[in-house]
């Protein structure tokens, strides 16, 4: 939680784990959380993160596929923290 507040001024409650990925660095792991907030803005750090942006699920939907941004692949955790939120199968332009 502290985390996320540094890097892009999100205040968060309510998180729940969800599951785990092995992380590139010797015996790591990435963690995957949902949670909740009430902020508005999110405010990047300029460093860690330097873009933030929410979205509803048509707006992500529809970044996706017209190339606007690009999502991480189904094989990480990210992709499926994504598709929990998002509640089903996000279709990439090579779905398409």
């Amino acid at each position: 939680m502290r985390e996320i507040h540094e890097e892009v001024g999100v205040r968060v409650t309510g998180c729940q784990y969800l599951g785990s990925q092995s992380w590139p660095f010797p015996a790591s792991l990435m963690l995957g959380f949902t949670a909740i907030t009430e902020d508005a803005v999110a405010k990047p750090d300029g460093v860690e993160v330097t873009r933030a942006r929410w979205f509803s699920r048509e707006e992500l939907q529809e970044a996706v596929l017209a190339g606007e941004i690009t999502i991480s692949s189904r094989l990480s955790i990210a992709r499926s923290l994504i598709e929990h939120w998002y509640g089903g199968r996000i279709m990439d332009r090579t779905d398409t």
